[in-house]
């Protein structure tokens, strides 16, 4: 049973957004007069529990009252707007593993989608800077400003599915996001996990794999079950089926459960 479709993350997993977030984060807390500058260490620990989109969210609740919710907002406000400004001059290089992944996963017929708590338009204009007007034969859906706690049912890895009428166990989610790849697990998705920091794994030993930067596998439990030639450091979707389909002889494949409309 092929993989028919791969949904793929943006931070982390397209794109190195890391450096951009950072600054982004401190420029909103000195645009709102906070005397507070994250370290890339804390901005990781906020990452690994709201995800790089929303890390903020974290010096929010710490940072003001319930009655400051407008000075909150504008918190989260200004460091999407700085993001924004960071994306669109400096333009983050695309990962040099997604690319061949993206290459290999078409030139096999493979389906691609796009699923990010990102803002549309910064991921618009992260995807634009990277593909061009390419993208929109590229991605056959992209999905932004997605709910990651959204029950799995109604969530955006469901909506993919639905839109596209493939089938839940013909699909891999790759993320570097906590959320993000919760989000897919709970939906029933096989996973990737493509954060390339060590420590962060813990955090999701739920996915079925862990490949840092899109690199081969280098967990030994990972390939255990199965011999792959390592023509190339990156993973392939050739690499993904064979992994997958060892795996899969060793573990039950739960029923799927039914699909229900997502609610706007």
């Amino acid at each position: 049973m092929g993989i028919e479709l791969l949904t793929l993350g943006l931070d982390g997993v397209m794109f190195d957004t890391e450096e951009a977030h950072l600054w982004s984060c401190n420029a909103a807390f000195k645009s709102c007069g906070l005397d507070l500058r994250w370290s890339v260490q804390q901005l990781r620990a906020a990452v690994r529990q709201h995800g790089v989109t929303h890390a903020i969210l974290e010096m929010t609740r710490q940072s003001f009252r319930t009655s400051d919710s407008h000075e909150a907002a504008r918190l989260v406000a200004e460091k999407n707007r700085f993001f924004h400004e960071f994306v669109a001059t400096r333009g983050p290089m695309l990962h040099g593993g997604c690319a061949q992944l993206i290459d290999n996963a078409l030139a096999r017929g493979c389906k691609l989608a796009v699923v990010t708590a990102m803002p549309t338009r910064s991921a618009t204009a992260l995807l634009e800077h990277a593909f061009g007007t390419a993208l929109h034969s590229m991605f056959s859906v992209t999905v932004t400003n997605a709910n990651f706690k959204a029950p799995p049912d109604n969530g955006p890895h469901r909506l993919v599915l639905r839109t596209l009428a493939i089938d839940l166990h013909r699909c891999v989610a790759i993320d570097a996001d906590g959320p993000g790849l919760d989000a897919a697990q709970r939906s029933g998705m096989w996973t990737v996990a493509a954060s390339p920091h060590a420590h962060e794994y813990p955090n999701f030993s739920r996915a079925k794999l862990w490949c840092p930067n899109l690199q081969m596998p280098i967990q030994p439990s990972a390939c255990s079950m199965m011999s792959v030639e390592k023509q190339s450091r990156f993973l392939t979707l050739d690499h993904l089926n064979t992994i997958r389909g060892a795996k899969s002889k060793h573990a039950t494949v739960p029923k799927r459960p039914a699909d229900a409309c997502m609610h706007a």
